[in-house]
């Protein structure tokens, strides 16, 4: 079955010829779910195939379906993800698919390098009200979910891309990575080589600005970090939310500032308009800690 129903690319079929494909993979995925060692049989063509992407991509997400819990299918994933050609997937499920990789603690730099590079890769979410995931918004989540250290490494390469899209794209991230290296990194940047609105947008994090700070702040150090370190860290309401942010800048000191981009790492759940946007809005909160204690002086613009 395999043989006869794989081994094409998705992009170069018409609407009649994707339909008849569809329907094939649907008869492939009922076999493979239907028989007795279907599974089995599945990850050894996964594991024995070489060339095509295509196939390798379908068939992880399959088997993930059968076993989502798996931890010997996440090998496979990986090898699926750096050989699929991107034209012949969902976006969407392509970054869903990496994060998994990077929740399950694998190295997702390879992958991300793929999107970052890809020709166009913009596409919107209709179970998000139609949320727009530009390069950007996907560059958030794949890096956003990475160690800010392992992001560092791999954002700085893809600062240098030719293409002008994904450089830019890759330097606005790295902005808010917000760790000791990714100023170091910015400092050093030729900002020539980029637009006037980029330039303005690294400049801005670079900027130190002075932040107000309450004598009497809702919440202590010690509950701060407690809640950095939980499952929830959301605030009740509006004006819990602004506690919160006062909370911090006038109580974290430097060593928390890594509890601090643990918990903004876990804000990247999935493909959403609210990871993306939880992101960047804990990324706001630290900067603002960081310009209150004057951190990475020596990177920054005073």
């Amino acid at each position: 079955m395999k043989n006869s129903i794989y081994g094409f690319h998705p992009v170069a079929l018409n609407d009649k010829q994707r339909k008849d494909k569809s329907d094939q993979m649907d008869k492939f995925w009922t076999a493979v779910k239907s028989r007795k060692g279907g599974g089995e049989c599945l990850r050894q063509m996964l594991a024995n195939e070489q060339t095509d992407g295509f196939f390798l991509y379908d068939g992880a997400q399959l088997l993930f379906s059968l076993e989502p819990r798996s931890t010997g299918n996440f090998e496979l994933l990986r090898k699926a993800l750096v050989t699929v050609d991107l034209a012949d997937v969902q976006t969407a499920q392509f970054v869903r698919s990496t994060l998994r990789l990077a929740h399950a603690g694998y190295d997702t730099g390879p992958v991300a390098h793929r999107y970052m590079e890809a020709k166009d890769v913009t596409t919107y979410l209709p179970e998000h009200g139609a949320y727009k995931l530009d390069r950007v918004a996907g560059a958030i989540l794949l890096y956003g979910s990475m160690d800010p250290a392992m992001a560092d490494r791999y954002l700085a390469l893809e600062a240098g891309s030719p293409s002008p899209e994904s450089r830019d794209a890759a330097v606005i991230v790295w902005s808010i990575n917000l760790t000791e290296a990714s100023f170091k990194g910015l400092a050093a940047l030729d900002l020539s080589k980029f637009s006037p609105a980029i330039e303005k947008s690294i400049t801005a994090v670079r900027k130190w600005h002075s932040v107000k700070t309450t004598t009497n702040p809702k919440y202590t150090r010690e509950q701060l970090l407690a809640k950095l370190a939980s499952e929830n860290i959301e605030a009740a309401d509006e004006a819990d939310s602004r506690a919160l942010d006062e909370s911090a800048y006038a109580t974290l000191t430097l060593p928390d500032l890594d509890a601090f981009r643990a918990a903004r790492r876990r804000v990247v759940r999935g493909v959403s308009d609210e990871s993306v946007e939880g992101y960047v809005e804990m990324s706001r909160v630290l900067l603002g800690v960081i310009n209150h204690l004057d951190a990475y002086a020596q990177y920054r613009i005073h």
